[in-house]
Order: C-alpha cells, then sequence, then structure tokens
C-alpha cells in the first residue's frame, strides 16, 4: 500500500535526478524547455495529489510531495547546472514552492508531504555533485528552506522534519568546513557565512523553543 508508494515515489526522485543531468545530452531542445516540462510535470503531479488526498489521503499526500520536490529539484537544476535561471527568479520561484509546501502541509497536517517536498530542496545541491562555487548563494538557498521548516514548526510539532532540517545544514556545513579544497572559498566569504551561520543558530533556536512550547501545552491540555 502506502509502503510501495513511497518505494516509488523514491524511484520516481532519483530517476528525475539522472534525468537532469542527461538532458542536455541526448534530446535536441533547449534546456530551458526540458525544465520547464519537468518542472510542469512535477506541480502537475503535485495538483493531481491534492485533487486524489480527498478520498486516497495517504496516496494523495505522497504524490503532492513528490511533485514538490522535482520542482524543487527542477529550479535548483536550472540555476546552478545549466544556469538558464538568474538568482533572483530562482529564489523567487524557491520561495513559491516553499509557501505553496507551508501552506499544503499545515492545512492538511501532512507530515510525509513536508518531509518529502523538503527532502528534494535539501538534497538538490549533494546530487548535483558539481563544485559549490559560492557557499554564501548555497547556504542562503538553505536558510530559505529552514525558515520554511519553521514556520511549519510554528504550527505543527514535527520532530523529525526539525531533525532532518538542522542534521542536513549543519552536516554540511561541517563537511565543507574541514574539506581542504574549500579553504580558500570559506576564507573569502568568512563573514557572509558567519552571518548566515549566526541566522540558522537563532532559527533553530525558535524551532526548539516553539517544540518545547508545544509539547508543554500538549502536556496541560492532557492533565486537564
Amino acid at each position: 500500500g502506502d509502503l510501495v508508494v513511497r518505494v516509488g515515489v523514491t524511484v520516481l526522485l532519483i530517476g528525475v535526478v539522472l534525468l537532469l543531468r542527461l538532458v542536455s545530452d541526448y534530446i535536441e531542445v533547449s534546456i530551458a524547455s526540458k525544465l520547464l516540462a519537468i518542472g510542469i510535470l512535477g506541480l502537475g503531479l503535485a495538483a493531481l495529489g491534492l485533487k486524489l488526498a480527498k478520498n486516497r489521503f495517504a496516496y494523495g499526500i505522497t504524490l503532492q510531495g513528490a511533485g514538490l520536490a522535482i520542482a524543487y529539484l527542477t529550479t535548483f537544476f536550472a540555476y546552478s547546472v545549466y544556469q538558464v535561471l538568474p538568482s533572483l527568479p530562482s529564489f523567487i520561484g524557491l520561495g513559491l514552492l516553499s509557501a505553496i509546501t507551508i501552506a499544503l502541509a499545515v492545512r492538511q497536517n501532512a507530515f510525509p508531504l513536508a518531509l518529502l517536498a523538503l527532502s528534494g530542496g535539501f538534497f538538490a545541491p549533494i546530487l548535483t555533485s558539481e563544485d559549490t562555487g559560492s557557499l554564501v548563494v548555497l547556504f542562503s538557498y538553505y536558510l530559505l528552506l529552514n525558515v520554511a521548516i519553521a514556520i511549519i514548526a510554528h504550527y505543527r510539532p514535527w520532530k523529525i522534519l526539525n531533525l532532518f532540517g538542522v542534521t542536513v545544514t549543519f552536516g554540511l556545513a561541517y563537511y565543507w568546513g574541514i574539506s581542504e579544497n574549500l579553504s580558500t572559498v570559506i576564507e573569502a566569504q568568512r563573514w557572509s557565512l558567519v552571518l548566515l551561520v549566526t541566522l540558522h543558530l537563532l532559527l533553530y533556536l525558535f524551532v526548539v523553543i516553539r517544540y518545547a512550547q508545544q509539547i508543554i501545552a500538549y502536556n496541560t491540555l492532557n492533565k486537564t
């Protein structure tokens, strides 16, 4: 049932990543057109999932999460790998995707949707296997995703989603921080990176405090 659907969705996301990496080699259509088509496919999948969730909730939210994850992946590839989308439109697009993810996840109380969709966003830089270049841009991108997690955390006490965001963000920060080949990049962008790390720390301090408030409120309600 749901397990089969989620395994299928995982395979689908891996297939989309492979497709995105190979589209420029084997299909004689402009990169922008290919990426646009895949992005529309992802949004269409999310819309289909929203419609199906009325009757088959688990199946519908899984499709929504997968569709939004594809949209995140496509947007990041368009900006970072193929450079067909400037930075401002790409961040606006990612902001809109984050807003849609927040609205759908909170409204439907759908943790799998949020986790699937944001996984596409968080793992996009890892799956590209490209030179990170500007770490400031990369962690600004992650900051946008973590803001989405913080807003969701304000409404829903989803501890696994919070742990996922902080683990991926600070895990990659630590990995790149000890990478010798990036020492020059880090030195050149030091103060911007310090600011971004500080913002991430403050963001997750809010998440921790908000989670504690939710647990206290839940325990108080149960005692009464």
